[in-house]
């Protein structure tokens, strides 16, 4: 076994391990505080609603918590007949949560695949939208994921990619609160795999650390990959959480890992892209 793939299947197996763990942040975690807000807004901007029947998907869709609130909005703003999500995770444990939660919303018809995102696969669907959500940043083979994306989305279909801020990484890095595994770069055919590997840490609702794998890259790295396989970015969006949103969330208030660099600094951003022709 080559060295990126000895780094991917360790990965792959570590979050299969923290899939519990990790179900645990959904109902407060701040991607749903202070993104959703944001995420709106680029909906409104970008995404061309259909007539009569919307096409969702959620690569690495997790527990759908953040899918959930994107499918409610826009079945309040469509008038579809009929709402088609797709979910798919590496968890099956994460996936009947996904199905749960998007299964109770009206008109709404949910499967879920129990797929790799970063193996080549393809279920003979394409989509409206195509959703990433912290996923990114977390996988080694993101080359391979990217072109499934390409493969799944509807010509002029949207692609909103969601993540950590690169720069807000850097910053967690240099201020040493990152567990480094790895700090050489790596390429495959030109496209950068990683600029070095880490594990960040993230807080648990009942306030256990835990460290997820997470890779490091340039945002241009990103914008490459995506250019690279016929995905035309749009537009960036960084914004940073703001402490009435956050009072009495626990990871952020009350204690020093992240604070105060989560309010001076944009911690999170948005790619928006679309499938060309």
């Amino acid at each position: 076994m080559d060295y990126i793939s000895q780094f991917d299947s360790l990965f792959k197996r570590k979050w299969k391990e923290l899939a519990t763990e990790w179900k645990g942040r959904g109902k407060d975690y701040y991607k749903i505080l202070f993104v959703f807000p944001n995420l709106i807004k680029v909906l409104n901007k970008y995404l061309i609603l259909p007539k009569k029947n919307l096409k969702i998907a959620d690569f690495g869709c997790g527990d759908g918590c953040l899918t959930q609130l994107i499918v409610k909005y826009l079945i309040q703003r469509g008038n579809f007949e009929k709402v088609e999500i797709v979910g798919i995770d590496i968890s099956s444990n994460l996936l009947s949560s996904f199905q749960e939660k998007l299964s109770r919303i009206n008109r709404t018809i949910t499967e879920t695949y129990n797929l790799d995102i970063t193996n080549h696969f393809d279920i003979g669907k394409k989509f409206d939208l195509i959703i990433t959500s912290f996923v990114f940043h977390d996988i080694i083979r993101i080359d391979n994921l990217v072109k499934n994306i390409n493969k799944h989305l509807k010509i002029n279909g949207l692609h909103i990619n969601i993540m950590l801020d690169p720069i807000f990484s850097e910053i967690m890095y240099h201020k040493g609160v990152l567990k480094v595994l790895v700090s050489k770069e790596v390429l495959i055919d030109d496209t950068i795999i990683w600029r070095k590997i880490t594990e960040f840490p993230v807080i648990t609702e009942l306030g256990k650390i835990i460290y997820i794998p997470h890779i490091h890259r340039y945002l241009g790295d990103y914008i490459n990959i995506l250019i690279n396989n016929k995905l035309l970015p749009i537009t960036i969006e960084h914004f940073k959480a703001e402490n009435k949103s956050l009072n009495n969330y626990y990871p952020f208030r009350n204690n020093k890992i992240y604070n105060p660099e989560i309010f001076q600094f944009p911690s999170t951003n948005l790619i928006i892209s679309k499938m060309g022709i």
